[in-house]
């Protein structure tokens, strides 16, 4: 079996081991499922999205993406194309679901020291850091859909048209 899938599947275990202890815990506190907070199911959904981007990671793998080598583009065949064509939108899915994940995880941190600093005067920088975290969810998306690669199709074009893949560019500048 591939060290990817089997090192991504064991850290889904692991969070989902750590969010139904979480889940449990807040029962226990709140009394009943119903009683849960919105944290509670932005959580849920962080980790739906998370199921999906650790297939979609795997999936991408094992039909590959169109992170190639230059020289390798003159053997690729039809089929080979479609494949890593369909891998890249794959891969471009998964980016955007980690950067989804990634973010509802903090805004699920930013709920509970909302709620922890309630009337206190720390309340007033959680709320700046939420909206930062915020204005920073929307220039990331604006900037990884709308500025880093134009003509968007780019994304999952197999051979690019200018040589150089956009998901190289954006791995380069990180």
């Amino acid at each position: 079996m591939i060290p990817l899938v089997i090192e991504s599947w064991i850290w889904y275990a692991i969070t989902w081991l750590v969010v139904i202890v979480r889940l449990l815990s807040r029962r226990m506190v709140v009394g009943s499922v119903k009683k849960y907070q919105i944290e509670d199911y932005l959580m849920i959904l962080a980790m739906v999205c998370d199921a999906v981007l650790i297939a979609c990671i795997n999936a991408s793998f094992r039909m590959g993406n169109n992170l190639i080598d230059p020289t390798q583009r003159i053997t690729l065949t039809p089929d080979e194309i479609s494949r890593r064509r369909f891998g890249s939108k794959l891969t471009l899915i998964a980016e955007m679901l980690q950067c989804t994940v990634i973010w509802l995880v903090k805004c699920c941190l930013l709920l509970i020291y909302n709620r922890l600093t309630t009337n206190l005067s720390y309340n007033r920088v959680v709320k700046t850091v939420a909206l930062y975290v915020l204005v920073g969810f929307v220039v990331m998306m604006t900037l990884y859909l709308a500025v880093w690669c134009r003509p968007f199709s780019q994304y999952w074009a197999v051979p690019t048209e200018h040589g150089i893949t956009p998901m190289a560019c954006i791995f380069a500048s990180c």
